[in-house]
């Protein structure tokens, strides 16, 4: 009987100790010098020359898994309720606004020195606003993707 058909056929359906850790088998196979023993927990490399240390270990400690027997997929997935998210007015719209509001009132009584200055603040405000608008859109259309619609 191969190395890996014997450790199978000892530890199917159980669990055992290692390290100080209870684990589950799941699996095992031989890759190059070493056999995987593929657990619930972790992985474990055990030397070719070493099995016999090993199986003897497990074969002292090991016992029938109960039906709670943990895995790395659950058999299902757990079904969330539906969530729906409702889009908010972020408050970096106010700011815009207020911004704005001030820019008008400074346009309103500025001299034509202080108008150039204004007039790159405006666009800059411009430039912002817009991309406030598109980064919004776009969060609002994920919410749309999220809700399903």
């Amino acid at each position: 009987m191969d190395v890996t058909e014997k450790l199978t056929a000892l530890l199917t359906d159980k669990k055992f100790s290692h390290n100080g850790k209870e684990l589950c088998f799941l699996s095992c196979k031989k890759v190059n010098s070493n056999i995987m023993v593929l657990t619930n927990k972790e992985t474990i490399p055990i030397p070719v020359d070493r099995f016999v240390d090993f199986y003897n270990k497990v074969e002292k400690n090991c016992s029938p898994v109960n039906e709670s027997k943990s895995s790395f997929v659950p058999a299902e997935i757990p079904i969330k309720n539906k969530a729906i998210i409702v889009p908010e007015m972020p408050g970096v719209f106010g700011k815009i606004n207020q911004s704005f509001d001030s820019l008008i009132d400074a346009i309103e009584n500025a001299s034509d020195a202080d108008m150039k200055v204004l007039e790159v603040k405006a666009k800059m405000l411009t430039s912002m606003a817009q991309t406030a608008v598109n980064m919004e859109n776009s969060r609002i259309n994920l919410i749309k993707l999220f809700n399903g619609k």
